[in-house]
């Protein structure tokens, strides 16, 4: 793999791991112990999507798998954040949704696609 390409998959990683970072504020401010086991389910979901990235060196099998799991997994985050009870997190559940865009076009841009 090049370094363009493996710079690529770095981005990514640090995206994923932002996100990461912003679902646990969300999950330590939520009110509503019923979240807590989807909320449980989406933070193992992105440990597992994380893995998966730490330990590509660009196989492109793996970094599909990531792709898949950045899509399945922001599926799951718009569960938690349509029902979320406060508009104070809103701009927490936002940044996860960019952080996710940033990885999802750096993992397809260390295939070699994008813009």
């Amino acid at each position: 793999m090049d370094h363009q390409h493996k710079s690529k998959l770095d981005d990514a990683l640090k995206s994923l791991e932002e996100c990461s970072v912003l679902l646990a504020d969300i999950s330590a401010s939520c009110c509503m112990p019923k979240r807590s086991e989807k909320m449980e389910s989406a933070i193992s979901e992105l440990k597992s999507i994380i893995s998966v990235a730490k330990r590509t060196k660009g196989d492109p099998e793996s970094v599909h798998r990531c792709i898949e799991g950045v899509g399945q997994f922001g599926g799951n985050v718009g569960v938690l954040y349509a029902t979320c009870c406060t508009p104070v997190r809103e701009p927490l559940y936002q940044k996860i949704y960019t952080e996710l865009n940033k990885a999802h076009t750096a993992l397809w841009q260390a295939l070699g696609h994008g813009h």
